[in-house]
């Protein structure tokens, strides 16, 4: 990953901070508790691929997973 990537958690940042919503109403319609959600963010834990459907669903986002081979 290049510096001008984001990581998963810091495009949930964006994106909800976009959408004007506190981790505490992101956290209570994926029915993850704030400070769960706020270690993802913050990239202190990687998020399941279920909760990454729940978070996206409630962003009102596409996830898209992609796998690529190494160069």
């Amino acid at each position: 990953m290049n510096d001008t990537e984001l990581t998963i958690g810091k495009q949930i940042a964006l994106i909800r901070k976009e959408n004007k919503l506190t981790q505490q109403s992101l956290a209570d319609s994926t029915g993850l508790n704030r400070r769960s959600l706020a270690n993802i963010e913050q990239g202190q834990s990687e998020p399941s691929i279920t909760v990454l459907k729940k978070i996206a669903e409630a962003l009102n986002c596409e996830l898209v997973l992609k796998i690529v081979p190494n160069k």
